[in-house]
């Protein structure tokens, strides 16, 4: 995954930090403690390599950047801000 850019100081760009994806209509983390009050769900999220399911949505930060609903995906390579969902939200992307 090529990424427009990361939300955090990891100069390495070793996958630990959020990457900021123009192409995703959901935040997704592959780390359930990254979310805050994490509920059971099992969710579809259509990939390039097809469906896969989520087992958890909640609240995550990501440096001070409130993602409400994010999903969890453990199999995930990356942890992933919705684009779409900033702009709707007044941010510039």
């Amino acid at each position: 995954m090529r990424c427009l850019g990361y939300v955090d100081d990891h100069s390495d760009q070793d996958n630990s930090g959020w990457c900021v994806d123009s192409c995703s209509t959901v935040h997704v983390t592959n780390d359930i403690s990254d979310l805050t009050s994490p509920e059971l769900w099992r969710h579809p999220v259509r990939t390039s390599a097809g469906i896969i399911y989520s087992t958890h949505k909640g609240t995550a930060t990501a440096n001070g950047l409130t993602l409400v609903n994010a999903l969890c995906i453990p199999e995930f390579s990356n942890k992933i801000i919705s684009a779409g969902d900033l702009v709707d939200l007044g941010w510039s992307v």
